[in-house]
């Protein structure tokens, strides 16, 4: 069996994170920034995203964040734009890979799947991040985990 790769090419850098704007009709979801914990993470992605009651935030896991990220029925808009204002919580880098574990795999579930096109996923970051996120990016494609979580 293959292992999945999470590839960086999913991911969009830009200068500026906290400037970035979509265009019109696209749904764009801010996160803040110093995005301290993982609870904290988990609980402003599901208010950013507008996840259902499905989703509380007292049951919120990365399980559900994964199926929700690969559902998203419940935004009208074609294009979803979720601009991270720095890098959520930094300072503990396997709850980061997890989260962009989900991230990526929602986007590259879609072209594996071949889902209809019901909606076109942009994950924006600051430029500053990316050897960080490709740090963390490639100890999970060559081993599977960072640090001493496994990962999905």
């Amino acid at each position: 069996m293959r292992k999945k790769k999470y590839e960086i090419t999913a991911l969009t850098f830009v200068d500026n994170a906290g400037n970035f704007t979509g265009g019109n009709g696209d749904f764009v979801a801010r996160m803040p920034g110093q995005i301290a914990t993982e609870d904290e993470l988990l609980r402003i992605l599901g208010k950013v995203l507008h996840f259902p009651d499905d989703y509380s935030p007292e049951w919120l896991n990365w399980n559900l964040v994964n199926d929700a990220l690969s559902d998203l029925l419940w935004i009208e808009q074609r294009r979803i734009i979720l601009i991270h204002k720095d890098l959520p919580v930094a300072k503990e880098l396997d709850v980061l890979g997890l989260y962009l574990q989900c991230l990526i795999g929602a986007k590259q579930n879609r072209r594996l799947v071949r889902l209809p096109a019901r909606h076109e996923l942009m994950f924006v970051f600051p430029s500053n991040s990316y050897s960080t996120i490709d740090y963390i990016l490639r100890r999970i494609n060559e081993w599977g985990w960072v640090n001493s979580y496994k990962i999905l």
